[in-house]
């Protein structure tokens, strides 16, 4: 069974974790607040409600963003068309990182359970974050 999901806006990475004055870490709120759209986001896909927490799991990401304001327009809309890769931040692990922990708990117990993953980065006219959960069953 799979399980595809769209997060709308800019894909983020997992930020690094911060630290108090007194050495306790924490998440960064705007790490907090993309993982929260993440979990929305597969709460409201067709089978977002279909909890499979003891399976082992593949995971597809791919995040589409939009080519620099830099490019001359016949460059920026190469980019897209022939959807260029996306080379710049972030990073393709951290943003796999980000929907992997946002979903433990709602896709699986623990993000241990995926055994396998990709991440793909794109150009795009409009910026989103697709995902697609594959589970063995």
């Amino acid at each position: 069974m799979d399980i595809v999901f769209e997060v709308p806006g800019r894909p983020r990475g997992k930020g690094r974790p911060r630290f108090t004055k007194a050495g306790h870490a924490f998440t960064p709120k705007t790490t907090k607040d993309y993982e929260e759209s993440i979990r929305s986001a597969f709460k409201e896909s067709e089978m977002g409600h279909i909890a499979i927490l003891d399976k082992p799991a593949q995971v597809f990401v791919s995040a589409w963003f939009k080519p620099p304001t830099r490019l001359r327009k016949a460059d920026r809309q190469r980019a897209i068309d022939f959807s260029t890769p996306h080379t710049r931040k972030p990073d393709g692990d951290n943003i796999l990182k980000a929907v992997c922990d946002a979903l433990n708990g709602l896709a699986w117990d623990d993000d241990s359970q995926v055994y396998f993953a990709n991440v793909a980065k794109y150009h795009s006219e409009r910026e989103y974050l697709l995902v697609k959960i594959a589970y063995d069953c």
